[in-house]
């Protein structure tokens, strides 16, 4: 949907490097207040999901964006990453998991499961309005981390199942991240790359995502 795309320019924290999608073209960051407008309209829409594998309150002034022909993908952190690693009522070894954040994405862009785009029925689409008051729907998925062991966390990626989509341990980052939740994208091979989400510039997983357009 046209209107999607332009309601969308988006995200990441930080996103370096995606050259190559689809005849090398570049992802552009957008700027730091376009990138808050569009994670506060779409975190309030994804604060009416019932029922949510996790619990987010996220921070709208800590939302990035990124582009790409009009396409693009949005993370708006967990409020209190920023300040600490955890806090006593999270408890990291739950089944769920503990909420990491919100990340949106236009329909170009679909995460990959076992080499094959996730099946749209097993994704929640978010419909809100533009500026222009036109309807949009918008793909969101909420991030979660679970511990599993002293030194085995996960990255848990939520669709509409009960089951996180992805499930991805976490290991150091070679280089530190911008903000609590970082996004970069790595070998980017025709149209599929690799999202890799880093947390508090400590911690990195990442998993297979595909741009269709």
């Amino acid at each position: 949907m046209k209107s999607n795309r332009l309601l969308m320019s988006t995200v990441v924290a930080v996103v370096t490097g995606w050259t190559g999608w689809a005849i090398g073209q570049q992802l552009d960051a957008m700027p730091q207040q376009r990138a808050r407008r569009i994670g506060e309209i779409l975190m309030e829409a994804a604060a009416k999901i019932r029922p949510a594998q996790v619990r987010i309150e996220a921070d709208a002034a800590q939302a990035t964006g990124l582009t790409i022909n009009r396409d693009g993908i949005v993370v708006v952190p967990q409020k209190g990453l920023a300040e600490s690693e955890g806090k006593p009522e999270w408890d990291f070894r739950a089944e769920s998991g503990v909420g990491l954040g919100y990340l949106f994405m236009t329909d170009a862009f679909c995460p990959l499961v076992e080499g094959k785009p996730v099946a749209t029925k097993r994704m929640r689409a978010l419909k809100v309005q533009d500026r222009q008051g036109r309807q949009v729907e918008v793909r969101c998925f909420l991030l979660a981390v679970r511990q599993l062991s002293d030194d085995d966390w996960r990255l848990y990626v939520y669709g509409a199942d009960k089951k996180p989509l992805v499930d991805v341990p976490f290991e150091a980052a070679e280089r530190p991240g911008l903000g609590p939740l970082a996004l970069e994208v790595e070998k980017v091979v025709d149209n599929q790359g690799t999202l890799a989400v880093t947390v508090l510039g400590k911690y990195k997983a990442g998993f297979r995502v595909v741009y269709q357009r």
